[in-house]
């Protein structure tokens, strides 16, 4: 199993298109409301062989309860590869800095005079 992830990982979802391998695909929403840009948490990851798929690496996610897969007799689970980690930005609060001594040297200023 290739696959970085672990369990109450925060991950946002790249892929919610539909493919040719979800089963029935025309007739229901296979993906359950995954959509693309939303943040999920990892709750579980583990191989997984779908209906119509080979074995992958495979998520369940906080956010969305799936139906069982009759074929597995456990809740489907999403392609791991639908998914990518949740980057922390770092905030840069230099500018904020500046102001602030900016607004003491002038506060200082003002008291000298």
């Amino acid at each position: 199993m290739d696959c970085k992830f672990v369990v109450g990982q925060k991950v946002v979802c790249i892929d919610d298109q539909v493919g040719t391998n979800e089963p029935m695909a025309s007739s229901y929403n296979p993906l359950d409301g995954l959509t693309v840009g939303q943040v999920y948490t990892i709750r579980w990851i583990g191989m997984y062989k779908g209906f119509y798929l080979k074995e992958f690496v495979g998520v369940r996610v906080v956010e969305i309860k799936r139906d069982v897969d009759p074929s597995e007799g456990v809740e489907c689970c999403f392609r791991a590869s639908r998914f990518k980690p949740l980057e922390k930005k770092k905030t840069d609060i230099s500018v904020f800095k500046k102001l602030l001594v900016s607004s003491k040297k002038k506060k200082v200023l003002e008291e000298v005079e």
